[in-house]
């Protein structure tokens, strides 16, 4: 597979100098050694970009899970809330009842 890619680096490099069109070629320079070396890791730079793009994934699944038990929880705890309201205490119920009051016109009467 390296041949293959460095064939076709070489023909894209006889391509660009025979189609320079009166320009300079400014980059890749002839002896371009020094350079090389960057190039060798632009595919790690890659594999380090699928790898946070994996491990991205991976803490988005774990906060949706943590998510959905938090809210499992929550449902849980509003079902106990909600039967522990239904259960009061006879206290409570007549506490709420009120007395009535009658309340009484007066009417004032002349003879």
């Amino acid at each position: 597979m390296r041949n293959i890619q460095a064939a076709w680096v070489e023909e894209m490099e006889k391509y660009e100098n025979e189609n320079i069109g009166g320009f300079r070629r400014i980059y890749p320079k002839s002896g371009c050694d020094k350079y090389e070396k960057f190039l060798k890791h632009k595919h790690s730079l890659f594999q380090e970009t699928a790898a946070s793009r994996a491990r991205e994934e991976c803490s988005r699944q774990l906060r949706q899970e943590i998510r959905q038990r938090q809210e499992q929880k929550e449902l849980l705890l509003k079902g106990r809330k909600c039967s522990e309201r239904n259960l009061k205490g006879e206290s409570l119920e007549e506490k709420k009842i009120r007395p009535q009051r009658i309340s009484v016109q007066r009417s004032s009467i002349i003879l």
